[in-house]
């Protein structure tokens, strides 16, 4: 996200990126530190915006 971006995009704006196709899925591993095993995973949308490129998450 750019400066000149708003710190939160509108439902219609996500919306759009649905529509459009331009949300993508990606899966994080939770690797526990005691043993170094995966524990889990957590599901993460980015964006590949047009203009701003892939955009993460938060």
């Amino acid at each position: 996200m750019t400066s000149s971006q708003p710190a939160g995009w509108t439902a219609a704006e996500l919306a759009q990126a649905a529509a459009r196709g331009q949300l993508d899925l990606h899966y994080q591993p939770l690797v526990d530190l005691r043993d170094h095993r995966i524990a889990g995973a957590e599901a993460l949308m980015r964006w590949r915006h047009p203009r701003l490129g892939l955009l993460p998450p938060g």
